[in-house]
């Protein structure tokens, strides 16, 4: 991965931090829905947001696991000072599911090899 694409990532990583926050706390009267269930609505956020920094960050994984975790935590507490939010732990639990998976997903595609591009595997095919 090149240098110009790992920093795109990391922007766009450190970007939804900052969505998270911004989701997780704005009042409920204001809230961003979407039809699906709230569970797989923080499922997804987290995944997405833990592939992006397990790609740009891949040498950091635990730590960005730890670390995203208990911001997920923090930002579902911080919910009790939200008027029309309240905090779960069924929702704090699904955040962390997220960031399990994204981690798992990101480390799955930074340890696979790459393939320069227009490079053929060098194999005969037979059909």
């Amino acid at each position: 991965m090149t240098r110009s694409h790992r920093m795109a990532l990391r922007i766009a990583a450190w970007f939804c931090v900052a969505l998270l926050a911004f989701l997780a706390l704005v009042p409920g009267d204001f809230q961003i829905r979407t039809p699906a269930p709230g569970l797989l609505e923080h499922v997804v956020a987290y995944l997405g947001t833990a592939i992006l920094f397990a790609l740009s960050y891949p040498d950091m994984r635990y730590r960005i696991a730890a670390l995203l975790i208990a911001y997920g935590g923090v930002l579902e507490a911080m919910q009790s000072f939200s008027p029309g939010r309240h905090p779960t732990e069924l929702d704090a639990s699904a955040s962390a599911l997220g960031v399990i998976l994204g981690i798992s997903l990101g480390a799955i595609l930074v340890t696979r090899p790459q393939q320069e591009p227009g490079a053929s595997d060098g194999g005969e095919r037979t059909y």
